[in-house]
């Protein structure tokens, strides 16, 4: 009895959202139900700790690694270099940010790094969660702080060499902040209960000065692949992004539910921008959809993109339809077709090096666009783009839907 009465008092079936629970800031969710943005959401397949901080480790011997891992924000200097990474301001009054392009799962994890700030201005790491509360860690004046959700946990001296190790866990839902001088002996710092969404965060570092971080997550297992393409589930259900996908746009909004994603663009210049935070393993993969392009002259797209943007199999209606795959930003393959913009089907399949482009207008009875082989081409993390985008030609407002991939 008091079971069904504790559920009872934290999710309410909402009328307007059918099949979705609100839920308070420390939930008791249904079974198979997850509290994300204050509302219990149905855990889908998709919905897997594969994209664990392990993929995060690095030694920055790799030049390339910041392109295809993190998002350089305007007017931030960024390289890696001699096995360090350095992060600073190109505007003296501003910050410097890296964040990572993909949600990582922190739970019962650590994200363990060597820092070191260049000046007493201040330097912090951080991290996010989908509904936006964020913890910080960092140094300014002198100081080692540690905040969450807004509140200052602690704040002492800070000392280069006692605190040249940084590192932030998760056990069992509650995060831990320590220090070391070696990476072996680590000093607790502080601690918070449910501080964030420990299943999806965002990883990022700023600083007002400069910093260098020399050493993440040493000697964790890289796994090498992401969620499994056919593992993706997307509901389109509550008009609310899940945590695995951001929306952009101008002069634009997007709606998702029942099953479908509609972009509603306005005249002129105007784009929306719907994008999956965590890469997938497209390797023997297959994308399928209904899709229903904005009228003319407005472009419509399905991409799978590298992270760096190097790579990208993508279809798009605009004048014509058009396929296309990039490798090592070069376009290595291109058709075309008539475009309809009526309602219909795309389907984008790979095996092995291959690349297969098909359209329906039933999802019964498919016809084969082209094929590409492309050996180049890094399939192993991919993210899922969706784009509409209208030139100032565009004399009146349209709409693009997608649907479910299936």
């Amino acid at each position: 009895m008091f079971l069904t009465l504790s559920w009872m008092t934290a999710c309410q079936v909402p009328e307007d959202l059918p099949g979705l629970f609100r839920c308070a800031d420390d939930p008791a969710c249904p079974q198979d139900h997850r509290c994300i943005a204050s509302r219990c959401v149905g855990l889908e397949p998709g919905l897997t700790p594969c994209a664990t901080p392990a993929l995060l480790t690095t030694s920055f011997d790799d030049p390339t690694w910041l392109a295809r891992t993190m998002s350089v924000q305007p007017q931030t200097i960024a390289s890696i270099a001699n096995g360090t990474l350095s992060v600073g301001t190109a505007v003296a009054g501003e910050w410097g940010y890296v964040a990572s392009h993909a949600t990582y799962d922190l739970r019962n994890q650590a994200m363990i790094m060597e820092l070191s700030p260049l000046d007493e201005r201040t330097t912090e790491i951080s991290l996010h969660d989908a509904s936006g509360s964020a913890v910080y860690m960092g140094t300014s004046q002198g100081e080692l702080y540690v905040d969450s959700k807004g509140r200052t946990l602690v704040q002492i001296p800070y000392s280069p060499t006692q605190h040249r190790w940084w590192r932030i866990s998760d056990d069992q839902g509650t995060q831990r902040w320590e220090t070391s001088a070696d990476a072996m002996t680590w000093a607790p710092l502080a601690q918070d209960h449910a501080a964030l969404d420990a299943s999806w965060t965002r990883f990022g570092v700023a600083t007002a000065g400069g910093m260098r971080i020399s050493e993440l997550n040493p000697g964790a297992e890289q796994d090498p692949r992401w969620c499994a393409a056919q593992s993706w589930r997307e509901s389109f259900t509550d008009n609310l992004p899940l945590p695995e996908s951001t929306f952009d746009g101008q002069a634009c909004t997007a709606v998702a539910r029942d099953g479908v994603l509609t972009f509603q663009l306005a005249a002129q210049e105007a784009w929306c921008t719907w994008r999956s935070t965590r890469p997938v393993d497209a390797r023997e993969g297959t994308f399928s959809f209904a899709v229903t392009p904005a009228a003319a002259p407005a472009a419509t797209m399905f991409a799978l993109v590298s992270p760096d943007g190097s790579g990208a199999i993508e279809i798009q209606a605009s004048d014509e339809l058009t396929f296309r795959v990039y490798a090592n930003h070069e376009e290595v393959f291109s058709a075309s077709a008539p475009s309809s913009r009526t309602s219909q089907h795309w389907r984008i399949s790979l095996s092995g090096t291959a690349v297969r482009f098909e359209t329906s207008s039933d999802a019964v009875t498919w016809e084969v666009r082209g094929t590409a082989n492309a050996p180049t081409l890094d399939a192993s993390a991919l993210f899922i783009l969706r784009d509409t985008y209208a030139d100032p030609s565009n004399t009146r407002a349209s709409t693009a839907q997608f649907g479910e991939l299936q």
